[in-house]
């Protein structure tokens, strides 16, 4: 107890000899000293929308032992229908085989499963738009493509299902990868398929939506260290937080996919033109960054404007409400762990 208090003790005096250099960095000005001047806020139609709002949200979370990650992933769709109901769901609990860059690869296979269930969606509601939880052009986690192999992954492209998801489902290639860790691979062939396989598979489900579903679905994001509008040392989004008011948008630039090479799925995917927007959708709601392939400004502006009306406090209820449903607390991690007999291991941190 009296370490933390002494700890306490030097943050604060931390904080009296540096405060104003401290909130400088959340109020960015020019080299002149003046604040950076209003941007062009665009003007957000009350639009109507052609069908029903779909919002698809994922959540994963793992309990680690020694040598292995046990992992519970789920995802879910929930539409403006009857108020708010959900019309697909998906998930998973196992052992993340090999034991290697666990985290981003169970935050992968959650992306496939929010896929998975994003493409149940679009199929079972045809005039519906798809709002998809987090960033699309930082989909591929840059660690796994450090391990890619692209003609590992050409050879098995193939064998990637593109069935949605309407329930307990899993990855296409995870009973390969699961084959691998019996297997006596050396170590850095064994990381290259394993990458590849998994990335592969991502590539594969996002070019069956980007293609049969053009223009149907956007990515929604609450924060983007991105500055590149502004170019300043705080991100765009943050900016744009403290220097615009109500309900309105701007045009961000366009961006272009960058998946891992060397399958027809990246052919395909590198070509697609990412518009990128920031928006608030209520008159005191939060920035939104929105990532929206094949939308250009005109039909984007009638989009999200028509956002607006199921977006209490500036955000859709419907990403919020699959938000809620999936997430995966410990304590829910803990109680599947137990219907395993998992509670017979030692967690690898239990002494902490």
């Amino acid at each position: 107890m009296e370490r933390r208090l002494m700890l306490h003790e030097v943050i604060i005096e931390y904080i009296s000899r540096n405060r104003d250099s401290i909130l400088s960095y959340i109020l960015p000005r020019d080299e002149e000293g003046e604040e950076l001047p209003r941007v062009e806020w665009g003007f957000l139609p009350q639009a109507g929308l052609p069908g029903p709002i779909v919002g698809v949200d994922g959540s994963v979370n793992a309990i680690e032992y020694k040598g292995c990650l046990f992992v519970v992933a789920n995802a879910e769709a929930v539409a403006t229908l009857d108020g708010a109901a959900r019309i697909a769901a998906g998930g998973f609990a196992d052992f993340l085989l090999p034991y290697w860059l666990p985290r981003e690869r169970s935050r992968t296979y959650m992306s496939i499963l929010e896929l998975r269930v994003a493409l149940h969606a679009l199929e079972a509601l045809r005039d519906s738009i798809v709002l998809m939880d987090g960033s699309l052009l930082n989909l591929f986690p840059k660690s796994l493509r450090r391990y890619y192999s692209p003609g590992i992954a050409a050879e098995y492209e193939d064998r990637v299902d593109v069935s949605p998801c309407r329930g307990p489902c899993d990855s296409a290639v995870r009973g390969i990868v699961r084959g691998l860790a019996k297997e006596d691979i050396e170590t850095q062939k064994a990381r290259r398929m394993v990458a590849s396989l998994e990335l592969v598979e991502l590539a594969v489900l996002l070019r069956e939506i980007l293609e049969r579903h053009r223009g149907r679905v956007i990515w929604i994001a609450k924060n983007s260290t991105d500055n590149s509008l502004f170019k300043r040392p705080l991100s765009d989004i943050a900016v744009l937080e403290r220097f615009t008011r109500g309900r309105g948008y701007v045009y961000a630039g366009t961006s272009q996919l960058e998946p891992p090479r060397g399958t027809r799925a990246s052919d395909f995917l590198s070509g697609v033109d990412v518009y990128v927007y920031y928006a608030r959708l209520g008159e005191r709601g939060p920035v939104l960054r929105i990532e929206a392939p094949y939308m250009e400004e005109e039909r984007a502006r009638r989009v999200i404007g028509g956002l607006s009306a199921v977006s209490p406090a500036g955000y859709p209820y419907v990403l919020r409400r699959a938000h809620r449903d999936v997430v995966v607390r410990k304590g829910d991690i803990g109680r599947v762990a137990k219907l395993l007999g998992l509670n017979l291991v030692t967690p690898s941190r239990w002494y902490l």
